[in-house]
Formats: structure tokens, sequence, C-alpha cells
């Protein structure tokens, strides 16, 4: 029933509490994780080929994609879009704004799923790293990065973030100090990420173009 930055914090203190739960877990490879010696056979398709993860893997970012714009513009995205806008007058109009918010929560808990599922089969290893809070504070810095409140802003973010991780990598060890300063500017000099700033660059020379 939180919203906010209560919510997120809130968030990122349950995943720290079953990180140190599983670290706990002696018997599932403690902190040193759980190596998979099997990859997955999803529906016949054989998970330990490179080139068939690959493909897997990027038809299930583009059934999200595509997924997720046609629930924006369907009724309950209408009504979530209601909800961060003005979620007491949703309220006053009986709308339950509760199990919608909860709905959109289930929802992005299968995505992450599914992506943990993925990601398993890649590297063949599974580490109770993988819950600390610093994991899910990344995923936070790439949905703000690319921009809130949009279907492919999270994407664009994650490919930046990602992207900029390897380039510093190969350039320095001390990657997070150049790489942290180059987030904090673009939040502050995009507000709504790059996506967004790629969408007002676009109206602005729509516009530029339109008039006489």
């Amino acid at each position: 029933r939180t919203s906010g930055i209560g919510f997120i914090m809130i968030t990122l203190a349950f995943a720290q509490m079953f990180y140190y739960l599983f670290v706990s877990l002696k018997q599932y490879g403690g902190d040193d994780g759980l190596s998979i010696s099997l990859r997955s056979n999803l529906v016949g398709l054989d998970m330990s080929a490179p080139l068939t993860l690959y493909y897997t893997s990027f038809a299930c970012v583009l059934a999200v994609v595509v997924w997720t714009q046609h629930m924006v513009h369907a009724p309950f995205g209408m009504v979530l879009q209601a909800c961060r806008m003005n979620e007491r007058r949703m309220s006053a109009l009986g709308f339950h704004t509760l199990r919608y918010k909860l709905s959109a929560y289930v929802l992005s808990c299968v995505i992450a799923g599914v992506a943990g599922f993925l990601y398993a089969n890649l590297t063949g290893y599974a580490s109770p790293a993988y819950l600390a809070w610093t994991v899910s504070g990344e995923l936070i810095v790439m949905v703000v990065l690319g921009g809130m409140g949009t279907v492919l802003g999270p994407l664009v973010g994650a490919l930046t973030l990602l992207g900029c991780e390897e380039l510093l990598k190969g350039m320095t060890e001390h990657w997070p100090i150049i790489l942290g300063p180059l987030i904090i500017l673009v939040v502050l000099l995009a507000r709504r990420g790059l996506f967004g700033l790629a969408l007002d660059w676009d109206a602005r020379h729509a516009q530029s173009k339109g008039q006489p």
C-alpha cells in the first residue's frame, strides 16, 4: 500500500533480505551459488545452443514490447496511467486502484522471471548476488536513464547502460567513476530520459519543418 520512494525502498529491502536468506542456504551453494549443468529444453528448443538461446531471447523481448504496447492502450493500461496522474480521483470514481497496481506488479514479476530463466541458461549459474539491492538499483537506473512512462525507454536505458559498462571496462578498471557522473548528467539534462529526449527532438524537428 506504499507508493513513491517508500515503495522503492521497501522493494530493495525485501530483495536484500532474500539475498541474506539464500546466502545462508548451504544446500544451494550458499554464497558461491549453484552451477547448472543441464540447460532447459523449452518446447523442443535446446537452450544449450547459443544461437537458439539468442533467437529465443530476442523473440521474448519482442513479444514483451508488443504486449506492453498493447496493454498501455488497453483499458487496463489507461487506468494505470490515470492512477499515476491522480490516484485519489480514480478511487473516487470507483476504481480499485490497489488491484490494478498489484496486477501490474505481478505482471512485471512474470517478465522478470522469464528474464531470469533466460539468463540462467546463458550463464549456467545462479547466484544469490542476483538478489542484492544493487542489482535492483541497476534496473531502476536503466529505467530512469531510458525514460520512465514509455515502453521503449527501459529497453533503450538497458542497452545504453550495459553498452557503456562494456566500453568503459575495456578502458579502465575504475570505470564506475566515469559512468556515475555520465548518468547524473543525463538525468539532469534529460528529465524524460534518453528516449524522451529523442521524442522531444523529433517533435521539435517536425514542428520546424511545418513552419513556413
